[in-house]
């Protein structure tokens, strides 16, 4: 295909009644027929769902803490993606035990957004999790499930109209929290953000907070502040709304809810068990944190934080136990290496014109530069040195699961064991874990790994029944996604022009003398650099078009009649600032033709006085259908005589360069009945394809 291509998907395939939301996967291998180069793309969607809205929470990931209030955001949108505005949202919150319900029905406003808040948490100091629920009101579930109050909360959110988060508790004998704010929208490198830090305390503290910034795998930033400097940060600061509680925050519901019993008809073994097989028991101490207070502060936004960055902010009470908040913070991409790259005479030159690629980056810093044609996208800067593409790797990975289960395990099974004496836990059969969180939780999301003496992690624990199951032997992966097969080009590419490393030198910039090569095309130019002090840093692609010295445009009659003459009109012009003597010469006219003019031309052409000439033949052509041609405009040596402000012009610089058009002439034959048919393809995308 010649730029698009279109194909159609039956929908039946996609097994509507078994699943009420699915999402297509379009994988793409795509070769280049004139290049040879593969390129491999997926995408993900478009959705096909049987709900005419998408219902999604926030990515904010919070977390119970009793006594303070939990603020979430509900996002509606209609299935095109525009903000479902005045919808009504049912958002529902309970307890695993549904000793705690509460639920309320809100609008979303013109941005889609739905607040909701959690304001009765008073009472939540035995539940470990809280399930939200957000979905419309105006959608019924299918009849055969209307009884089934399990199943309808269990099922409705996998489809495309609601959506479900757990809330897990965060763990605080005293009660001591800090909570770092929130921030929707992404900062900029340069900005000085002003954040304010919510915490709860006794009523005689001695604290002393201390902060990290935690980006690329590295601490950036540290500092620290006693509590009676904290306090005095927010006189005069202006704080921002809060939420209208009796708007936002969900109302108790009166009535419970039992789970249905299970149908006589399902079958297989039920197996009985205690699900607490041991718990350990919570217990709250008396000294606790009744009193909430804040402080503020200004962070400098700096390039070594972009993309991403987690503020920790915690402090250690006299007894030991550490308290601990963190929250990570999208940047906008930007480097502090800045790297600039263009052409010294501008966007435009000519085919082996002596060129000068300037180049400015950081001192010291070495710089891969490549100038590729943009008429090729697979090669492109555009595709190989994408900003947005590369600051994905400078995100930093959150710690996988087998790393986080190890842990609660090993931590849970040492404090049991501590407590209870337990000799049945060093069987590999029995597992542990916490449904609780704690200041821990801090550290991991700033992917910190902490050596301590002090009380980082006190939640409790409990111990899990064996999970026996079968295991079966691993299969060999499919070849097609045994990793990611890396983009290969053709050896000794035609068509590029530079691919070379240099050092900047210590005045921060460098000037690379460069022939245009013998291609009329768009060139893009791109640098990609590298300073031990100043980091990474990318250039925006430089255009410059390179232009052939001399043009020639041809013009001729498509269809002849037999023994006709034929009319071929020559256009000959430069862009040049001078002048150049060319020879215009056809070739491929049979030796049956009787020649009415010159065949060949010897002329001169310049930017201000185009070349134009007429050549006619009269041809005698018996049994051919077609006859090829070749037109060639060839420079020569020598001085074009034209006189321009008193002095004659002479450019010999592209003496041999020549431009050359092919083209057919089709001969219809008196009293032979002859047919042509011309087709032209409309492409989706608006683009004619003749």
């Amino acid at each position: 295909f010649d730029g698009c291509y279109e194909f159609s998907v039956n929908t039946s395939s996609l097994r509507k009644n078994q699943t009420s939301f699915n999402v297509l996967h379009i994988a793409a291998n795509v070769t280049d027929s004139k290049y040879g180069i593969t390129l491999n793309q997926s995408h993900i969607g478009p959705e096909e769902s049987q709900w005419p809205l998408k219902i999604m929470f926030d990515d904010n990931i919070g977390f119970i803490k009793p006594k303070w209030p939990y603020f979430g955001k509900v996002i509606v949108k209609k299935l095109d993606g525009k903000p479902a505005q005045g919808e009504i949202i049912n958002v529902t919150a309970y307890s695993r035990d549904r000793h705690y319900w509460v639920t309320k029905n809100l609008m979303a406003d013109k941005s889609g957004e739905v607040l909701f808040g959690l304001c009765s948490v008073y009472n939540l100091n035995n539940v470990s999790s809280v399930k939200i629920i957000a979905q419309s009101p105006r959608f019924e579930i299918p009849d055969s499930s209307k009884d089934d109050w399990l199943w309808k909360h269990m099922s409705i959110h996998t489809s495309s109209r609601s959506n479900v988060r757990y809330v897990r508790h965060w763990f605080s004998p005293t009660y001591s929290y800090i909570e770092v704010p929130k921030i929707d929208s992404p900062l900029t490198c340069g900005q000085r953000a002003l954040l304010r830090v919510d915490y709860s305390r006794r009523m005689h503290p001695n604290l002393m907070f201390h902060y990290l910034v935690m980006a690329r795998g590295q601490i950036v930033k540290t500092g620290q502040q006693d509590w009676e400097h904290a306090l005095r940060t927010a006189d005069g600061v202006k704080e921002p709304p809060q939420p209208d509680f009796d708007e936002v925050c969900l109302r108790p519901v009166q009535q419970y809810f039992g789970r249905k019993r299970r149908d006589d008809g399902m079958t297989g073994p039920v197996q009985k068990c205690d699900k607490n097989e041991l718990a350990e028991r919570i217990s709250w101490t008396w000294n606790i944190a009744d009193m909430t207070d804040k402080f503020l502060f200004y962070l400098d936004i700096e390039p070594i934080m972009s993309p991403k960055f987690t503020l920790l902010v915690y402090h250690v009470l006299a007894s030991g136990e550490v308290v601990a908040g963190s929250r990570q913070y999208d940047v906008k991409p930007c480097f502090e290496n800045k790297v600039k790259i263009s052409f010294k005479e501008g966007r435009k030159g000519y085919v082996k014109q002596a060129l000068h690629l300037k180049l400015e980056a950081a001192p010291g810093s070495e710089c891969a530069v490549g100038i590729v044609p943009k008429s090729v996208p697979q090669i492109s800067p555009a595709k190989m040195l994408d900003k947005i593409g590369e600051f994905k790797n400078y995100e930093d990975r959150p710690n996988t699961d087998l790393y986080e289960i190890e842990n609660e395990n090993k931590y849970c099974m040492n404090r049991l064991k501590n407590i209870y004496g337990l000799s049945a836990a060093d069987d590999d059969s029995w597992k542990f874990k916490s449904l609780y969180v704690d200041s821990v939780e801090a550290f991991k999301r700033s992917n910190s790994l902490i050596l301590t003496d002090l009380d980082l992690q006190i939640r409790p624990c409990r111990r899990l029944q064996p999970d026996l199951s079968k295991t079966t032997k691993e299969t060999p992966i499919p070849v097609h996604i045994q990793g990611n097969k890396r983009e290969t080009f053709t050896p000794n590419y035609p068509e590029t022009w530079l691919w070379t490393l240099v050092r900047i030198g210590t005045e921060g910039k460098i000037e690379l003398p460069e022939t245009a090569p013998n291609k009329s095309l768009t060139w893009t130019a791109s640098a990609v650099c590298l300073s031990e002090e100043k980091g990474l840093g990318m250039s925006s692609t430089s255009l410059t078009v390179i232009l052939h010295p001399i043009t020639l445009v041809f013009y001729q009659s498509f269809l002849v009649d037999d023994e006709d003459e034929v009319t071929f009109r020559a256009k000959v012009y430069t862009n040049l600032e001078g002048c150049l003597r060319f020879r215009l010469s056809i070739m491929g006219i049979g030796e049956n033709n009787e020649r009415r003019g010159y065949q060949t031309f010897v002329g001169c052409t310049c930017k201000w006085k185009q070349f134009e000439s007429w050549f006619s033949y009269y041809h005698k052509l018996w049994f051919k259908n077609a006859v090829n041609y070749t037109a060639k405009a060839q420079v020569l040596s020598g001085s074009c005589h034209v006189k321009r402000g008193r002095r004659d012009i002479e450019n010999n610089s592209y003496v041999g360069m020549f431009q050359e058009v092919t083209g057919s002439i089709i001969i219809k034959y008196r009293g032979v009945e002859t047919s042509y048919t011309y087709a032209t393809y409309l492409c989706p995308g608006g683009k004619i394809i003749d």
